[in-house]
């Protein structure tokens, strides 16, 4: 049931439009998506722009889901064990510098949650297809899942 649980805050983490505070002057009360916008930012997923807008109609790019997806492993993982390979606050969803996703990236392929050869991590200003985003979820949610999973014979 922990396995489908991780699964399930996985998908709605990300399914939702991208980057978020805590409030967008571009997101009415009654969007269907407000909760999840809500969620993401609350949990610090996903950052808003610095003009307060979610800009959820707009396409993300590889280096914006990377720097998503290792802010919900950090989130994930900060509510069951240390976080691997890190003890860093959330990484920045907006650009400040030429390498402002590296430590993503990095903690993405070094945790071993998306193979070193990931489309994601080439052309990252390059908007993300579904198959990339697909894949992605699902390489970092079986990893999550693989991480929480007890050594043989451990009580869970």
């Amino acid at each position: 049931m922990r396995y489908l649980s991780i699964l399930l805050a996985s998908i709605a983490l990300l399914s939702a439009p991208c980057w978020a505070d805590e409030t967008f002057k571009d997101v009415p009360s009654d969007h269907w998506a407000k909760d999840a916008v809500d969620m993401v930012a609350k949990n610090g997923i996903m950052n808003g722009y610095p003009d307060d807008t979610f800009k959820g109609d707009r396409h993300i790019t590889r280096y914006e889901l990377c720097v998503a997806l290792a802010n919900m492993v950090q989130f994930i993982q900060s509510s069951q064990k240390p976080v691997i390979g890190s003890e860093d606050k959330k990484t920045e969803s907006t650009p400040k510098t030429t390498n402002w996703a590296a430590p993503s990236v990095d903690l993405l392929k070094n945790g071993g949650f998306l193979p070193k050869d990931s489309p994601l991590f080439k052309d990252g200003d390059k908007q993300i297809t579904c198959q990339e985003l697909g894949d992605a979820l699902a390489l970092v949610s079986a990893k999550l899942i693989e991480l929480s999973v007890p050594p043989t014979g451990a009580p869970d």
